[in-house]
């Protein structure tokens, strides 16, 4: 009788447990505000008088080879990262650099170099380019580093596809050179020969093959490359078909906020066939385009210049065909040869030397989006806005502070009598960043109201922290930390990311 007692009750609680539990809610809600007014705040840290960074290290998975480079050898390593080091290609760098006497059963193919390796990420891909010299690695092999990088860079948050390129150029995973690669995931899979014994199977069945294609469109305002990935059905293995097919699929323009709507598509502007062909020299394998004269006037309409336009080509199909080196293009009668100031979407004339256009050629072009707060005055809430920054620009503090004083009309929410140089130093810390703004800026929140200068502070914390493992900003003033604003908003030690506050 005791026992049914017993149950009953703690049955009964349990019921209560999840009543009580049902009615909580997964909605973030605001911190209130606590008052410190009497409460000495220190920084806990000294101020900047110049952009800096602190060492610091992470934890991370690298993926090498067995010793024939038939199965991934996963190695957890802390890895160091010095000043100013991006996670993302220190982790490369290391995977490149091979591994050391205690990674037991882990391999790497000796190829010098390494250092030369370069790295771009905006939106979750990464495009890695190697240097020529991987190339002389036989195709299976190639394609085993090729995989290992791809499962080491994805296992980062802020990664999920990765493109891996030799000598700014698609290399086949065949000895003919013919099938691409494509755009690498993750899987978790170890037995690389498996995947590329499915690969071979594909290339020899006649029945095609589908690949992750990391395609490029303008941005909304005309001024960067973003890329997107897309699964693409491939019917043969032939270079002018996989031509064909991607200029296809670049008219299916995606509907992205930050991508621009009206881009004209290739292949309603073609004056003939186009073609896969030598240069003179028989050096490098080019794509040959004849465009009619009008596709002048349909960038025009679409406020597009022909640099972006030819670099969305340019970087979408080097990207994917193997060995081909670049594009050689005709608009009516006229060869680009290059292009003038006024034809660049950054307005840098560039000239093509070798009178065909490279990914080198539109190196600077590649964008990333970034996320901006901002007030919603009508729901008294912090509001999210993206912005397109250089792709080498994302993570820069400063960046992110001009973006969000260069915000106009309803989305301003910092005074518009600040600019540039307010911001005199920042540092990155392991747990906080440090921003040294200056005087002027302390004076104008100082006139603000107590809603405003609130925003005002939690844009800035939360655009800064955006995407970063620093969730805390500390703000000095020409050296100094000020206490209490309108409101009774302390900006006395350490502002905490605050998502309570966003819609």
């Amino acid at each position: 009788m005791k026992k049914n007692i017993n149950r009953s009750l703690l049955f009964m609680f349990c019921l209560f447990l999840l009543g009580s539990l049902s009615s909580c809610t997964s909605i973030v809600t605001e911190r209130a505000a606590e008052d410190v007014s009497s409460v000495a705040i220190r920084a806990g840290t000294t101020c900047p008088v110049a952009d800096e960074s602190v060492d610091d290290s992470i934890t991370a998975e690298l993926c090498f080879l067995n010793a024939d480079a038939t199965s991934l050898v996963r190695v957890i390593r802390s890895i160091s990262l010095m000043s100013g080091d991006d996670e993302a290609h220190a982790v490369l760098m290391s995977l490149l650099s091979g591994p050391r006497e205690e990674d037991s059963g882990a391999w790497w193919p000796a190829v010098t170099g390494v250092q030369n390796t370069t790295m771009e990420i905006s939106g979750g891909i990464a495009v890695v380019n190697l240097p020529s010299r991987f190339r002389s690695l036989d195709p299976a092999m190639l394609y085993a580093t090729r995989l290992a990088i791809a499962e080491t860079l994805c296992s980062l948050p802020k990664i999920s596809y990765v493109n891996v390129l030799i000598g700014g150029r698609e290399e086949g995973i065949d000895l003919a050179a013919t099938v691409p690669a494509g755009t690498l995931t993750r899987s978790g899979d170890n037995d690389v020969s498996a995947r590329y014994s499915l690969l071979e199977d594909q290339r020899t069945s006649g029945n095609g093959f589908s690949r992750i294609v990391t395609f490029y469109y303008p941005s909304k305002d005309g001024r960067f490359l973003l890329p997107t990935v897309r699964n693409v059905d491939f019917d043969t293995t032939q270079s002018v078909d996989y031509l064909y097919r991607l200029l296809q699929e670049l008219a299916k323009v995606p509907h992205q906020s930050q991508i621009a709507e009206n881009v004209p598509a290739p292949l309603d502007f073609l004056q003939k066939m186009p073609e896969i062909e030598r240069t003179q020299d028989s050096t490098n394998r080019v794509v040959t385009l004849h465009l009619r004269e009008e596709l002048r006037d349909a960038l025009k309409k679409a406020n597009l210049t022909e640099g972006i336009w030819l670099a969305m080509l340019d970087d979408t199909l080097t990207g994917f065909i193997p060995g081909i080196d670049g594009i050689s293009v005709t608009i009516g009668e006229t060869p680009v040869t290059g292009l003038a100031a006024s034809r660049m979407p950054n307005g840098n004339a560039v000239t093509f030397p070798q009178e065909f256009m490279t990914r080198n050629s539109f190196q600077n072009l590649i964008g990333a989006g970034i996320t901006l707060y901002t007030r919603n005055a009508g729901e008294n809430k912090l509001t999210r806005l993206e912005s397109v920054v250089p792709e080498s620009e994302a993570n820069d503090l400063r960046r992110r502070m001009d973006a969000l004083m260069a915000l106009e009309g309803e989305a301003a929410v910092l005074p518009d009598s600040l600019d540039a140089e307010d911001i005199l130093a920042c540092r990155i810390e392991r747990t906080n960043l440090v921003m040294n703004l200056s005087e002027q800026f302390g004076i104008a929140l100082r006139g603000m109201n107590a809603d405003e200068v609130r925003y005002a502070v939690y844009a800035m914390v939360n655009t800064l922290t955006e995407g970063r493992k620093q969730q805390n900003v500390i703000f000095f003033f020409a050296g100094r930390q000020i206490g209490n604003l309108a409101g009774g908003l302390n900006l006395q030690g350490k502002m905490v990311r605050n998502p309570g506050m966003v819609e």
